[in-house]
């Protein structure tokens, strides 16, 4: 697939990187399926739900998911998809209250300097989250390839 253009293209390309289910014992996320963690699921839910529940996750569900959680924070970029799509991918890595952070602390309209500022605040964060928790660098392969796919 090339560049995404729509909204729907944008949750297509974060379920092919997130891919299917998965319980590592590393990941402070817990149980994923589609990168929806646990605590997401049952947070949309509004009750608690069970690693079972997780698994069984529908793609369209989880879109649902990221349309609601993911994407609509960031809609007032949408005037640029290169720039949406690098936010919404931001926010499902890093919490979209962190990535709504770093918008705020960069203060320009300029979405060319969003961008740049964003993959270099994520490449920052990356190693910040390493260094501190040394057990992340098994993921950090993973996160430099997600990465690599927004480097222009």
């Amino acid at each position: 697939m090339g560049k995404p253009v729509t909204v729907d293209d944008i949750l297509e390309e974060i379920l092919r990187r997130e891919g299917g289910y998965v319980d590592d014992p590393n990941d402070l996320g817990g149980a994923t399926n589609y990168g929806i963690t646990i605590a997401t699921l049952a947070a949309y839910k509004g009750r608690e739900v069970t690693k079972a529940e997780v698994k069984i996750l529908t793609r369209d569900e989880a879109k649902e998911i990221y349309r609601k959680n993911y994407v609509a924070p960031f809609l007032n970029h949408s005037g640029d998809v290169r720039l949406l799509h690098l936010l919404v991918d931001s926010g499902v890595q890093h919490g979209v209250g962190r990535v709504s952070t770093w918008l705020s602390e960069l203060q320009t309209p300029d979405p060319d300097v969003l961008y740049r500022s964003i993959l270099r605040k994520r490449l920052q964060f990356y190693g910040e989250i390493i260094t501190s928790r040394p057990l992340n660098a098994k993921f950090a392969k993973g996160w430099m390839k997600r990465v690599s796919e927004f480097v222009l």
